[in-house]
């Protein structure tokens, strides 16, 4: 997979200390964790209700230690803001190519998988 802000050193320990403290300030209470032993994992965040899914997403998983790559619709990924989603852990997705989003979702992966093999 490619290089993301959860694989940046100093950047992922700014931003885990900074995800707890925001969502402690805002009132989340985070609960529970991965199984022991599960070193990859499909999460699904829905439904989608605000803009503010996104970061709200990504400080929970900053704040549970979790390396995440998540999935959005490839217009979002169109200049200038392609380099910033990516670094995120955003994989653009093809929407109207196929009206199934699974096997669309299956498709992004094998193609990362494919293209960072570890």
């Amino acid at each position: 997979m490619h290089r993301t802000l959860f694989t940046t050193p100093i950047v992922n320990t700014l931003l885990r200390g900074f995800s707890v403290g925001f969502l402690k300030l805002a009132g989340w209470k985070i609960e529970g964790s991965l199984p022991p032993g599960a070193t990859k994992s499909v999460l699904i965040a829905a439904p989608h209700t605000s803009n503010w899914d996104l970061p709200y997403t990504l400080m929970v998983a900053f704040a549970l230690n979790l390396n995440v790559y998540w999935m959005g619709k490839e217009q979002l990924f169109k200049p200038p803001l392609r380099g910033l989603m990516m670094w995120l852990g955003g994989i653009p997705v093809a929407r109207e190519k196929s009206n199934n989003l699974v096997a669309a979702s299956v498709l992004a992966i094998q193609r990362k998988r494919a293209a960072n093999p570890s």
